[in-house]
């Protein structure tokens, strides 16, 4: 199965595991599953970096996410660039953009976001 991680939850199950909900920790524990990961992410990961919200470097997250097979980093394209223009109820630009990978590709995402869970309740995992 493939799943779209939203930034929280790839920081989360990068330095701070405990905080992962049971369920989404037992999906990254599974071999079978792949993990795509926007590249927006990484943007947003940096900018959280700068002003002082999370406490890793970029560096070390590129490191983990090349060397572990199940992650996938996905590019921004035409396609999402579209889907995002019609997320028109956030000022998030970072919230808009993944959600419109998870919605251009229907892929599943994995995210404790509010307005993510309600903008793509048919791809939120529980």
């Amino acid at each position: 199965m493939r799943y779209l991680v939203d930034t929280h939850i790839l920081l989360w199950r990068l330095i701070e595991p405990r905080r992962l909900p049971k369920t989404t920790k037992a999906l990254f524990l599974n071999a079978r599953h792949q993990f795509d990961i926007p590249t927006i992410a990484l943007l947003e990961i940096q900018y959280l970096i700068e002003i002082g919200r999370v406490q890793t470097n970029i560096d070390h997250v590129l490191t983990v996410l090349h060397e572990e097979p199940s992650f996938q980093l996905i590019p921004y394209d035409e396609v999402v660039m579209l889907h995002s223009l019609r997320l028109t109820t956030t000022r998030d630009p970072f919230d808009r953009i993944i959600l419109a990978h998870a919605l251009a590709t229907s892929t599943q995402i994995l995210t404790k976001d509010r307005w993510m869970r309600r903008m793509a309740s048919h791809l939120a995992v529980s």
